[in-house]
């Protein structure tokens, strides 16, 4: 009787004491698995390359090459050219420590609490924080029997949770069907764990 191979075993991403203190537990699980997706070949560490791919596809799509390198060297404690695990979360959580504001800057408006977001050519738009709590919670309630989506939902709604969910395209294609069940071919969709960048924009 022919043996099946053995399958490899992903290594163990654990946070430290102080790593949970700074990081919510959305912040762990876009960590880990934006770790999972470009670590390949399942080494434990990530090179300059694979970061950047990372940090445009979680929405620091401004970042340099020369901010990669300047971050890499900066957190590289033992200087081999890649990030290990612990290096990788120290450096996002520390990020989330500095970037706040990434998707708007809190203020008061008219009708409540907005947040307000400079694009590139410099003009501002702005969304309602009640706005974003009831999108999540609606999400949450129409897939929330949705096995696909497990992974993901329920998503935190009082912070940025709903700009993160859609990265791998499994979710909006989800809303879609939820609302045409014939307008997506749900075989087509890439519905696998740690999937790279083409399977998720083939998604999206």
């Amino acid at each position: 009787m022919e043996s099946k191979p053995e399958e490899k075993k992903l290594a163990p991403l654990d946070f430290s004491l102080d790593q949970k203190k700074s990081l919510n537990s959305s912040d762990q699980a876009m960590i880990t698995r934006a770790f999972r997706n470009y670590d390949k070949d399942n080494n434990g560490v990530m090179d300059q390359k694979e970061f950047k791919n990372i940090m445009i596809d979680i929405g620091y799509r401004k970042i340099t090459d020369e901010k990669c390198a300047e971050m890499l060297a900066a957190q590289d404690q033992d200087k081999d050219g890649v990030l290990s695990w612990k290096e990788f979360v120290d450096m996002m959580a520390g990020m989330r420590a500095v970037d706040d504001g990434k998707f708007g800057t809190i203020v008061e408006g008219k009708g409540g609490a907005v947040a307000q977001v400079v694009g590139k050519d410099g003009a501002l738009s702005t969304y309602s924080l009640e706005e974003r709590s009831t999108f999540g919670r609606v999400i949450n309630d129409i897939l929330k029997e949705d096995p696909d989506c497990a992974d993901r939902l329920p998503m935190n709604i009082e912070d940025d949770t709903l700009f993160h969910v859609f990265d791998n395209g499994i979710i909006m294609c989800k809303l879609l069907l939820a609302v045409d069940p014939d307008c997506i071919d749900a075989r087509a969709l890439n519905k696998m764990q740690n999937m790279n960048v083409y399977q998720c924009k083939e998604n999206l």
